[in-house]
């Protein structure tokens, strides 16, 4: 089964997400994460990856919003689906890669210039993070995450500890602090 997950990481304000989401992997490859397979190899998972089936959704939450809803209307109009999912008849392929080219034309017109790289369409089996699945957590970041996912779990690297986005009352603690999105299997 696949989860999400997110870990809090310090770094500092020259920091970049390639850096913070290396310096992730190398945390959760140290802490023990992955199970292995030793007599004792307990771990949370069998693996990971940065950004995975959740790639983008930092963005989602964020300043992508109204390029979302825009793609979404244009997915609804046409009857395809961009992001997860591949069409085995040759017509909807096509038109999905129309499609496709559409929603980066509009994701292109909004995204930040920090994000120049990144593109609306991931593919999760290629297992490459791209630039927003590390963000700098803001207020309104914060603020969405709990209210779209209260109890998925987090794990703040400084202090050692997993928490959930509903059981934190003080957020001041966590805003300006790195924030990478995970995705682990089990």
């Amino acid at each position: 089964m696949h989860s999400l997950y997110f870990v809090v990481t310090s770094h500092s304000s020259e920091a970049n997400s390639r850096k913070v989401m290396t310096d992730v992997e190398q945390i959760l490859d140290n802490t023990g994460f992955v199970y292995t397979d030793s007599l004792w190899g307990g771990g949370k998972c069998d693996w990971f990856a940065i950004g995975g089936r959740w790639s983008g959704l930092l963005s989602e939450l964020t300043w992508a919003q109204k390029a979302v809803a825009e793609i979404r209307q244009l997915e609804q109009k046409t009857g395809i689906q961009i992001n997860g999912i591949f069409y085995g008849r040759q017509e909807k392929s096509l038109k999905q890669r129309t499609i496709r080219e559409e929603a980066e034309k509009i994701w292109n017109r909004q995204k930040p210039h920090k994000f120049r790289h990144t593109t609306y369409y991931r593919n999760s089996f290629e297992n490459t993070p791209q630039a927003d699945d590390a963000m700098t957590i803001t207020a309104e970041l914060w603020q969405k995450l709990q209210e779209s996912y209260p109890h998925i779990e987090v794990y703040d690297s400084e202090n050692q500890v997993e928490f959930t986005f509903d059981s934190v009352s003080d957020d001041e603690l966590y805003i300006g602090k790195w924030l990478t999105v995970v995705d682990y299997h089990s």
